[in-house]
């Protein structure tokens, strides 16, 4: 959001506020979130000065949000679910779902 005000003696103030969310990776939970307000004045009464004195702002509130992303902690990461035991390799639990699979084909077949 950006908000221009006029001051006593004419020369424009600006405020500047953004709010940062961090997700996940696909966007779907927010784990935490920075919000930073920056203002300024203007050196003039003049377009061109209110329109510096808004990218300073936003120039320091963007810094402030870089700022928070990089020093912010890691989010845990969420641990998949299984239905195996953990000492089990792949290959093992491969054979144990497959063989009685193994056993119904020998009998089905005639010799």
């Amino acid at each position: 959001m950006r908000h221009i005000t006029s001051q006593p003696n004419g020369i424009p103030g600006v405020t500047v506020s953004i709010t940062a969310k961090m997700t996940t990776a696909h966007g779907r939970v927010i784990v935490s979130s920075f919000s930073t307000t920056q203002t300024g004045t203007a050196s003039l009464n003049s377009a061109a000065a209110v329109a510096q004195a808004l990218q300073q702002a936003l120039g320091t509130a963007v810094t402030a949000i870089v700022n928070w992303a990089l020093t912010a902690p890691m989010p845990p990461t969420p641990q998949p679910v299984t239905t195996a035991s953990p000492g089990k390799p792949a290959e093992q639990l491969l054979h144990d779902s497959t063989r009685g699979a193994n056993r119904l084909r020998e009998k089905a077949t005639p010799q």
